[in-house]
């Protein structure tokens, strides 16, 4: 038991070695997530230029609360995608830098509830979502039951797919 332990702990702090390593080449080491108590991941952040012109919005609307997905969800009829992350994995980081800000995405993300979960402070979601890699992009019904997920990065193209795809498996509206 404590040989396997100890086998679990150093493959663990050489996987972070690794990834810091790749954080280091890549040059994708800066944290771009908005903090959750931040008020912009609550709001959307086109501007009032933009409200009054119609234009697209810039920048993905988030919630940080799974409560708050859920009764938007039920609201609208739109399906939740949510992000299990935290800020110090460089796949997340770089899912925040290069994908979530690219046009394709930001619209798609418009017929969709957009939640982020930090797994390091809603660890109880963490938990009761059986998250074991980061990040780990799901869909989830308005009742809060997964329907698919994936686990680590997704470029623009894929990351659309990947909403284009799930919603295929989403049960029929009635």
């Amino acid at each position: 038991m404590k040989k396997s332990l100890l086998t679990g702990t150093l493959t663990v702090a050489a996987l972070g070695i690794a990834l810091g390593g790749a954080c280091m080449a890549t040059g994708n080491c800066q944290n771009k997530i908005t903090p959750a108590s931040a008020p912009v991941a609550r709001v959307s952040v086109a501007s009032a230029q933009d409200s009054k012109t119609k234009s697209a919005p810039q920048e993905i609307r988030w919630h940080t609360s799974l409560e708050s997905a859920l009764k938007e969800s039920k609201r609208t009829g739109k399906p939740v995608f949510a992000d299990f992350y935290a800020t110090w994995c460089p796949p997340c980081q770089m899912l925040e830098k290069q994908t979530y800000p690219d046009a394709k995405v930001i619209a798609e993300s418009q017929k969709w509830v957009m939640l982020k979960i930090d797994t390091d402070k809603q660890t109880d979601l963490a938990v009761q979502y059986s998250i074991s890699s980061l990040p780990t992009l799901a869909v989830l019904r308005s009742d809060g039951k997964p329907v698919t997920g994936v686990g680590g990065f997704l470029d623009a193209e894929q990351f659309v797919e990947f909403l284009r795809e799930a919603k295929k498996k989403l049960p029929a509206k009635k």
